[in-house]
């Protein structure tokens, strides 16, 4: 076999590793994340990982480092003594590990997802604001980016950019910039006020109005979030952390005793 041959044949088994490590969505994903989990270390990492290029593809070279470390540890682990069970494991802990990379990422999106939300009212209370000033809508949206969370102040700011670069309808970039990070509410804001300013009819009300009812379900989501963590941090209380204060109490009591000659033999 030649050696082009031999080359060929590997960038082929490359390509199709790489097309097992991509998801459908990781498109999208990444986009959501350059937006919403910008502080995030593995969000860096990841579009640091990709050095200006692709996104997805480096995302996709974290599965598949990932899955042969995952590989790797089975065979080690069964080196040292684990026998034929870890080489079983080994298929599994590949699958699992490779996953890994995208639940994490996956997982700070999520998280700035729901900071955005909770800023979300402050930011439409002070385009209603704005507008009920006088201020034009472009100049509202550039005010409130370093008020509200660095989360929905990066879509904010990628709203601005987007009108500034396209037609200059600032409703427009903010829908498009709603759309890429996944932020329904957001995006049915800039539908309300593109409707209503193409109608020239006063935006500061139904913003109120939007800004109060994002405010309610997200109390009421934070409520029922509690509630559920509650009984959890009971089983927690009572499975670790009144087990280690009753093993420190006998500790100290088993000590005292000791200190004292009281469970010493005679003599």
């Amino acid at each position: 076999m030649s050696v082009a041959g031999a080359a060929s044949g590997g960038r082929a088994r490359t390509r199709r590793i790489g097309r097992w490590a991509l998801r459908s969505g990781d498109a999208r994903l990444a986009a959501r994340a350059r937006l919403l989990a910008q502080g995030s270390i593995w969000v860096r990492l990841l579009y640091a990982g990709a050095r200006g290029g692709s996104p997805v593809r480096a995302l996709a070279a974290l599965r598949t480092a990932a899955a042969i470390g995952g590989v790797l540890a089975c065979l080690i682990a069964a080196a040292a003594g684990g026998g034929a069970v870890m080489l079983i494991l080994s298929f599994p802990a590949a699958v699992a590990a490779g996953t890994l990379p995208g639940c994490i990422v996956g997982g700070a999106v999520r998280r700035g997802a729901a900071t955005a939300e909770g800023s979300l009212p402050l930011a439409l209370e002070v385009i209603a604001a704005s507008m009920h000033a006088g201020l034009p809508l472009d100049r509202a949206l550039a005010l409130i980016t370093g008020c509200v969370a660095p989360s929905l102040g990066a879509v904010i700011s990628e709203a601005v950019a987007l009108a500034a670069a396209g037609d200059g309808l600032p409703s427009r970039g903010l829908a498009t910039a709603a759309e890429a990070s996944g932020l329904e509410d957001l995006a049915s804001v800039a539908a309300l006020i593109d409707r209503r300013m193409r109608l020239g009819l006063p935006v500061a009300a139904p913003l109120l109005a939007v800004a109060d009812s994002v405010r309610a379900r997200v109390r009421a989501r934070t409520l029922a979030r509690a509630a559920r963590r509650g009984p959890l941090a009971g089983l927690v209380t009572a499975v670790v952390v009144a087990p280690a204060c009753a093993l420190g109490l006998l500790t100290l009591v088993l000590a005292g005793l000791l200190t004292g000659g009281h469970l010493l033999g005679p003599g």
